[in-house]
């Protein structure tokens, strides 16, 4: 690659788990090419966040992080938009050649992506979520105007017809009452899959055109990692979309 464009939703528990992560292998990436890396999330860092989150002050998530991470990898472009994706500004943030780590807790904001990615030639979506002891990481590659693997939405029917608001519907009350209890093993074990799919992107040569899987789901309790193959869904008139794409696990919350 010539250079990484990154661009991570949603720093929560997941995504704040995620970028400290990403930005050590970046800096040390070989050979060295050049790398941006922008957060973007409208939401405040709080005390109730500290139980999953690890931040030095309170303020917008993005920002916050950015701020602690900056300094100490400089060889990486980083930058923060405090706000929540929406139709409004996705257009300036997901570019042609993106990889993109969705780390967002709701199915609107997750079809808000699926749809936008899918007028690109190149693109990648590594999408992460989870409950309180299990989840699941998907990847979308999207490669020279082809789907290489099913598209979120194509997997999972919760994100094809999502339910609910994105954060950026929201006011500050339903904001406050969107979260669900997390745990921070979960979050962080999310993380560490969504890097282990960006590392075979980066280091395994034909990854990108033949990937060896196309979603990983965890289980804590079972002590379980299973990945399963996610081939294109073959869209054809008057074909029953549950024979095409087999079967699936709904899609994780987490952030």
């Amino acid at each position: 690659m010539k250079e990484l464009n990154i661009v991570v939703v949603g720093i929560g528990g997941v995504g704040s788990a995620l970028v400290p992560k990403l930005c050590r292998y970046c800096q040390h990436i070989k050979p060295q090419v050049p790398v941006s890396l922008v957060l973007i999330d409208g939401d405040l860092y709080e005390q109730n966040n500290a139980n999953r989150q690890s931040f030095h002050r309170f303020g917008n998530k993005a920002e916050v992080t950015v701020e602690a991470l900056a300094p100490q990898f400089d060889r990486i472009q980083l930058s923060a938009i405090a706000e929540f994706l929406k139709p409004d500004n996705i257009d300036f943030i997901i570019a042609e050649g993106s990889i993109v780590f969705l780390c967002v807790d709701n199915n609107t904001s997750r079809k808000m992506v699926d749809d936008f990615t899918h007028k690109f030639k190149n693109i990648v979506v590594i999408c992460g979520g989870n409950d309180m002891t299990d989840g699941n990481v998907q990847i979308y590659i999207r490669r020279k105007g082809k789907d290489i693997t099913a598209s979120l939405a194509d997997i999972h029917p919760e994100i094809a017809s999502p339910q609910g608001k994105a954060p950026y519907q929201m006011n500050c009350e339903e904001l406050a009452m969107a979260s669900s209890p997390q745990l921070f093993f979960a979050n962080d074990l999310v993380s560490a899959l969504m890097c282990l799919v960006f590392y075979q992107i980066i280091e395994v040569k034909d990854f990108l055109d033949k990937p060896r899987f196309g979603e990983l789901y965890f289980d804590m309790l079972l002590g379980r990692v299973e990945s399963v193959v996610r081939n294109p869904v073959v869209k054809v008139a008057q074909v029953d979309r549950k024979k095409c794409k087999g079967k699936s696990k709904p899609a994780k919350k987490g952030r």
